[in-house]
């Protein structure tokens, strides 16, 4: 499947822009998931995306971030 990466930190944080502006970024605080990306493309991971076009029916996905929540 072709997927696409982000190279820098720029492409990043315009990825976690254009994912709040359309409502695509699974809620909570977008400074949240930005640093969490930036904390994952520092450590020397990749950062990958599939365009949904790209996903052929029947295969699983799942939201790029989470919500990290304590327990008291």
């Amino acid at each position: 499947m072709p997927s696409k990466e982000l190279k820098s930190e720029k492409e990043i944080e315009d990825f976690v822009r254009g994912c709040t502006f359309l409502g695509t970024g699974g809620g909570g605080s977008p400074e949240e998931r930005l640093s969490l990306l930036l904390e994952t493309f520092k450590s020397g991971k990749k950062i990958q995306w599939v365009d949904v076009s790209e996903i052929d029916d029947g295969v699983w996905v799942t939201t790029p971030c989470y919500n990290k929540k304590e327990i008291w």
